[in-house]
């Protein structure tokens, strides 16, 4: 282990992590040494079986490379700690998901998913500076409109944004901890009060988007009218189960510079939100709506932990071609956020579930 000095890195929790094709098989835990270095015996070393060392530092986990394990031959990994940089604008929205849930005339909650990609090879910490004299990782924008901002509890407990360190402003919530090389995956939420003219909500982008979507729905949603937007009319969403399914209906557009500003107006109106056709956003978007479940104690569809297994085997899997130089940053990035999106869904729906390596 090779800390952001050069020297070896000790007392640094690592994890050693096994797996055999598209399944994990083994793991182990320990603590570096004074000399920063960990040895595992007696590790399975079945033809095929692939292994990699991962460590924490601070909010941030580094991996070493992937190696084919053989038979009675060691085999030697590194992991190198790296500081936080502020220099360059690596950062990048690969999809920003706003989720207008109507629940009464006039009252809208609001969950505002982003999911960040960093296309640097270290953790980014360039963001606007803290009362501490130090910079945030990463900025949200939020509403001037909104009320009651808040992080949310996603995608769990130890990834999410923590109320008692985001730094909550009027347009933008500031996140202190540097960004790591994965990316995160971050949520807010809040509150639009309106009036009879509705509540016009704009947010300025911090950083390029690939993808933008608004998705408004929920049990009042047949009182609601969306306008005065720059987004495209999308098909409805089906989400749910089969005969127990919310229609949202869906507005988006791809390819956001940084500076430009997501608008639209939403308020009340006395006809449903039309509504022609189904579909689905894709996996990843329902999975998000597992989460906007429990928020809104409706009954959305889950995904079975028993593919949790399933999901981290895709995640090696992607880091294993991403270090062999099969695909490029952005395609990793982005594919890789989509299944630690998955995971951590996973990680949340069973409490009792093993804490993931990611």
């Amino acid at each position: 282990m090779i800390g952001p000095d050069g020297n070896p890195a000790s007392g640094i929790p690592a994890a050693l992590e096994i797996h055999a094709g598209r399944q994990f098989v083994h793991q182990r835990e320990a603590v570096t040494n004074t000399e920063g270095s960990v040895e595992w015996s007696d590790v399975p070393a079945t033809a095929g079986n692939r292994a990699r060392v991962g460590a924490d530092l601070g909010d941030i986990r580094y991996h070493s490379e992937s190696v084919a394990l053989m038979d009675d031959v060691p085999a030697s990994l590194t992991v190198r700690l790296l500081r936080p940089v502020s220099e360059g604008r690596p950062l990048h929205i690969d999809s920003l998901l706003i989720v207008v849930h109507v629940e009464e005339p006039g009252l809208y909650r609001v969950l505002q998913y982003a999911n960040i990609s960093n296309a640097g090879a270290a953790a980014f910490a360039g963001g606007p500076v803290l009362q501490n004299g130090e910079r945030a990782g990463l900025e949200l924008p939020v509403p001037m409109a909104a009320t009651g901002v808040e992080p949310a509890p996603f995608p769990n407990p130890r990834e999410a944004l923590r109320a008692d360190t985001a730094v909550i402003l009027s347009g933008r919530v500031l996140d202190p901890r540097p960004v790591p090389p994965s990316g995160r995956q971050v949520a807010i939420s809040y509150n639009l009060v309106t009036n009879g003219d509705g509540v016009l909500v704009e947010l300025e982008l911090p950083y390029p988007a690939a993808n933008v979507n608004l998705l408004v729905g929920g049990s009042g949603s047949g009182l609601v009218e969306v306008s005065d937007l720059n987004l495209e009319p999308q098909p409805p969403q089906a989400i749910g189960e089969a005969g127990d399914q919310d229609l949202y209906a869906t507005w988006g557009r791809p390819s956001w510079q940084p500076g430009e500003t997501i608008r639209f107006r939403v308020g009340p109106r006395h006809s449903r939100l039309a509504a022609s056709s189904w579909g689905l956003l894709g996996l990843g978007l329902g999975l998000i709506f597992a989460a906007v479940g429990s928020w809104t104690d409706r009954g959305f569809q889950r995904v079975p932990q028993e593919r949790r297994q399933e999901v981290l085997a895709a995640v090696a899997a992607l880091d294993v071609s991403h270090s062999r130089g099969d695909i490029g940053d952005a395609d990793y990035f982005h594919r890789r956020g989509i299944e630690l999106g998955r995971l951590l869904l996973l990680e949340q729906d069973d409490p009792r579930a093993p804490q993931a390596s990611e």
